[in-house]
């Protein structure tokens, strides 16, 4: 699975929300990788929101972080 398609299975948990797969595939990811997927997409919870609670800069947060959140989650099996 490609970042890209990990990205949008994601997005379309919000909308579905959870599928016992998805959420499998998150709880297995490593701190921080876990929290910052979890938040977003199962507790729907805004970046600002997720940067507040993980005491890390919004822009941090949504650029390095989300990056590598997203390549874990596209390399768990």
């Amino acid at each position: 699975m490609t970042v890209e398609q990990a990205k949008w299975e994601l997005k379309g948990l919000r909308c579905e929300r959870e599928t016992a797969e998805i959420r499998r595939r998150i709880e297995s990811l490593g701190q921080p990788h876990r929290n910052v997927l979890y938040y977003r997409y199962v507790l729907d919870m805004s970046w600002k929101q997720i940067a507040e609670k993980m005491e890390y800069s919004t822009d941090h947060l949504r650029g390095y972080m989300k990056k590598r959140a997203l390549e874990k989650y596209a390399e768990a099996k």
